[in-house]
């Protein structure tokens, strides 16, 4: 057989092979499709019936409140929304019915319909009632209709329900046993037409191999050495590979050709590389200058570098009243001799010839009392001298001279026409901005003057930023080939609408992640709670139980317990600061008070680990700033913790001074504002890379973030701080050499502007909402006081809000013995926690699981001195709970102290609107809380 007949055979069968495979594999994917075809049917058929179920549940639980409420306007209004829910209980069970259901489900569903007509028509008897004012007849009617609803409706519809629910797992395992016998058949069978492929492959191989060692050995000849001489396979036969060896044989003569162009060509590339990458490297390297001087020196320095020249002068034009001359603005090389001159005119000599007629000019003889080109080893006056005029809307700006001992290439000369041609346009810009910088300053003198003169420049300026990004993308465009740039220009625009989509998509996760951070503050903080109160307890060991080895186990935990509270206060932080909810508070900061208290905490902490701390006030520094001190604090707080931390010799030292210019040029924030103080915050400690100066302010990032890492943290303080110091107004600059120690100076306005309603994350002076130091364990005004009697922090702002009519002393004085506590909270480990607590000291405690349960409680005319109620509960939670009591008569003056481990800005507001007496977060401080116990029971 030929080659080509064997090729056939072979693919021949394995294509065969191949495409029994797909069928099966077809095959097994209908038959999945066709069950979870089933599957979702069934999963459709489950959510229409827990709809029907969810309102039936609602219209029992309104039922039950109905019962609760005796009032006749507001049990009309409940009937109607009662009425609300059996019509979607009853539109999604006709979409039941519409669907293929089992003879189980439609039995059920037969009894549903009939319940629901027993219920109308006792809904009807009880809307008749209503309307005869037959309220006790209205009442037992209710009650047989919740009754009805729990006996027969809702049992129906919940065997309904399961029975969905059982049908749904049946179709799953059913489809896992149908994966499974799939997978495991298409491995047999993939395994066997491997084999088989094999099996072929290596048969076709071994007839084909033999006769095409010969042409490898040639081939392999051919590849060892350079493309030149190339050896030749002689032909044998006239078959496939007969006809392989003489297309090797053409392959070699082709390979002799092609090895000539390529060498061509390599050289015509590498010529074009340098020539594009030496331009591209100048070029960038002036971006962002905006000095002539600077820009001469460094445009010179790299050019006469890239081309070799060992002696370089740039000379630029200078206005001079009617005449223009050209003044040495850069050199290379330059040894200060006398023979060069400083500056020429118009038309004098070579250098002003050049700047006339605008052409280059080159001289190949150059006599020996030129000025001489020197080194370490001496010194010889150059043999070639070449000037180029640098043009700008056919002006000439500037003229550049290169001298050497030979004679500059054209690849060279290419390089200089290439930067020259740009070199116009950023000499005019930066001459402009330098004039724009003048008039600008000049305007500022005469402002009151002269203000829409002022406008005009800065509109010139921005017409000049402008141009200077024109030309940066026109230098950028510069190093692509023409005919791809409208391919990248629509390329461009996609990526631009992908962009878009992109941040709309991240400012919609934003409001989630806030959310879901609020939602986890709750599940974290509520275990945290029974754990951190029970640690206290323990370790008060009253009964003396307890060893010391067993106490400091208990101290440790207590200890960690704190920590991750301070965790979870850190991530709440982030997430307010970036949706925009972080209060601050402008108000007058007294600097002195502010350094004392950082002394104080300080000091102790830096000298325990052998360190000097130095603090020091510039006498210019105004004693009083009017901005949120709390937020500054916590600022200069964390950034005084970290050089503490990260410092084990030398010292840790705090400066506060007011900023020069030059410093505060660097500030992007607090420079526009017409005072700015500046917190430095220096230490011998390690250090920061220069790399890492931007990942250190990036949230759960640090220096060293690796496993080994030396010191711990969560890498949060300076992300956070730096997003407060943008709501102060600032910002946080860093200056650090690894090794070396660091230093972070904190910008801040000495005045914050405040409008007189929130704005932007800041609130006014007088706003209510500021009063807690802590936004993730905000506290009423009385639980401020009784932080005060507690000695846990001090007094917050509007501590005269308190409604104690006692001294605080007596408050914290008061025995507790005998009060009685009314805990309403479904977590039952926060209640044994807290039962323990209080009972420990003397109170009697009485416990709900719900909102619906403390409410009966307290109509049977249980007596209670006050609750403590928790938000977030299941049926009627937290906030419905204290509008119910509140609605009570009897009740309306019972102290209620709300519990929640959400800590979110509004969660305060919240529930104070919903008849809150005062509010305090989880995880609860137990002497705050005691404290606060005896400000209401004893106001």
């Amino acid at each position: 057989m030929s080659l080509k007949t064997k090729l056939y055979l072979g693919s021949g069968v394995v294509i065969l092979l191949m495409s029994v495979l797909c069928w099966f594999v077809l095959q097994i994917q209908s038959v999945l499709q066709h069950n979870m075809n089933g599957i979702v049917d069934r999963y459709e058929k489950a959510r229409l019936a827990d709809t029907s179920r969810f309102e039936i549940s609602e219209m029992e639980r309104r039922l039950s409140l109905m019962l609760l409420n005796k009032d006749s306007t507001q049990m009309q209004k409940a009937l109607g929304k009662i009425q609300t829910n059996k019509d979607n209980a009853v539109d999604a069970l006709k979409t039941l019915e519409n669907k293929q259901l089992d003879p189980i489900v439609k039995d059920r569903l037969q009894q549903v319909y009939l319940a629901l007509e027993t219920h109308d028509e006792m809904e009807s008897q009880i809307t008749a009632a209503f309307a005869a004012n037959k309220m006790p007849e209205a009442t037992k009617l209710l009650e047989q209709d919740v009754k009805h609803i729990n006996e027969l409706l809702y049992p129906a519809i919940e065997q309904m329900s399961k029975y969905q629910d059982d049908e749904i797992a049946t179709a799953s395992e059913e489809s896992t046993r149908l994966k499974r016998i799939a997978l495991w058949t298409g491995v047999l069978l993939t395994l066997f037409t491997v084999l088989m492929s094999i099996s072929i492959t290596f048969w076709m191989t071994r007839t084909i191999t033999r006769r095409l060692g010969r042409m490898v050995r040639v081939m392999n000849d051919i590849s060892d050495g350079p493309y030149q001489d190339l050896p030749r396979v002689e032909t044998e036969a006239s078959d496939e590979l007969g006809l392989m060896a003489a297309s090797l044989n053409h392959m070699s003569t082709a390979l002799e050709e092609h090895a000539l162009r390529e060498q061509q060509y390599q050289k015509e590339m590498e010529d074009e590389s340098w020539l594009q990458s030496n331009s591209a490297e100048i070029m960038n390297l002036l971006r962002g200058i905006h000095d002539v001087s600077e820009l001469a020196q460094v445009f010179i320095s790299h050019t006469a570098k890239a081309i070799g020249s060992p002696y370089a002068v740039f000379y630029i034009k200078q206005s001079e009243k009617d005449s223009a001359i050209f003044e040495r603005a850069g050199a290379y090389a330059y040894a200060g001799s006398a023979l060069g001159k400083k500056a020429f005119r118009v038309g004098e000599g070579l250098v002003g010839q050049c700047a006339m007629s605008g052409e280059a000019i080159s001289l190949s003889h150059v006599p020996e009392k030129y000025a001489p080109v020197q080194s370490g080893l001496g010194q010889a006056p150059p043999s070639y001298v070449l000037l180029i005029p640098v043009l700008y809307h056919g002006t000439v700006t500037a003229v550049l001279e290169f001298a050497g001992f030979t004679e500059i290439g054209e690849l060279e000369r290419k390089l200089i026409s290439e930067v020259t041609e740009l070199l116009g346009v950023v000499i005019d810009s930066v001459q402009s901005h330098v004039r724009i910088e003048r008039l600008l300053f000049e305007a500022h003198q005469h402002q009151s003057e002269l203000q829409s003169q002022a406008e005009e420049l800065q509109s010139q300026a921005e017409e000049l930023l402008l141009q200077q990004e024109e030309l940066r993308t026109s230098n950028e465009q510069l190093e692509k080939q023409h005919k791809q740039s409208q391919l990248r220009a629509d390329e461009l625009e996609l990526i631009r609408a992908e962009l878009e989509q992109k941040a709309r998509e991240v400012e919609m996760a934003s409001g989630y992640k806030s959310e879901f951070l609020a939602n986890m503050s709750h599940e974290l903080r509520t275990p945290l709670n029974s754990l951190l109160i029970l640690a206290q307890l323990l370790l008060e060991n009253k009964e003396g139980t307890l060893l010391p080895k067993q106490l400091e186990f208990v101290r440790t935990i207590h200890q960690s317990g704190h920590e991750l509270l301070h965790l979870i206060n850190d991530i709440l932080d982030i997430s307010k600061v970036e949706s925009g909810k972080m209060a601050v508070v402008p108000e007058e900061c007294v600097l002195e008070e502010l350094v004392e208290g950082l002394e104080k905490r300080f000091r102790p902490i830096v000298q325990k680990k052998g360190l000097e701390f130095n603090l020091s006030i510039d006498s210019d520094v105004p004693r009083t700033l009017f901005t949120d001190g709390q937020r500054l604090q916590q600022i200069v707080t964390n950034l005084l913790s970290n050089a503490a931390k990260f410092t084990e010799y030398g010292e840790v030292r705090l400066d506060i001074y007011m900023p020069g210019e030059e410093e505060r040029k660097r500030v992007r924030n607090a420079g526009q504002a017409s005072s700015v103080a500046a917190f430095a915050v220096s230490d011998t400690g390690i250090g920061i890379s220069t790399e890492k100066h931007r990942l250190i302010f990036e949230a759960f990032q640090q220096a060293d973030g690796s496993t080994s890492r030396s010191y711990g943290g969560t890498g949060l303080g300076l992300s956070i701080s730096r997003q407060l110091a943008q709501l102060l107004g600032g910002s946080i600059y860093v200056d650090s050499e690894q090794g070396k120690g660091s230093r972070f100076t904190l910008f801040v306005p000495v005045a914050l502007e405040s409008s007189g309603k929130e704005k932007d994350g800041v609130v006014p002076l007088a706003a209510p909402a500021a009063a807690a130091p802590n936004v993730a364990n905000e506290a009423g005004p009385v639980a401020a006081l009784a932080e005060a009697v507690s000695g846990s922090r001090e007094a917050a702002p509007g501590l005269e809000q308190a409604p104690s009519a006692m001294p605080v002393s007596a408050i914290g004085e008061s025995l507790l013995d005998g009060k009685r506590v009314l805990i309403v909270d479904d977590d039952m480990r926060n209640v044994f926690a807290l039962t323990t607590a209080l009972e420990s000291h003397g109170m009697k405690v009485a416990f709900a699981e719900n909102g619906g349960d403390a409410i009966e409680l307290l109509c049977k005319g249980e007596p209670v001195d006050i609750v403590l109620m928790d938000i977030m509960m299941p049926k009627i939670d937290g906030y419905e709970a204290m509008r119910a009591i509140r609605r009570m008569p009897e009740r309306a003056e019972l102290p209620i102290i709300a519990l929640t481990a959400k800590a979110m800005k509004q969660d305060r507001e919240r529930c104070l609107e919903a008849g809150a007496s005062d509010y305090i977060g989880k995880p609860v401080q137990l002497n705050q809380l005691l404290s606060l116990i005896r400000v209401w029971l004893y106001r």
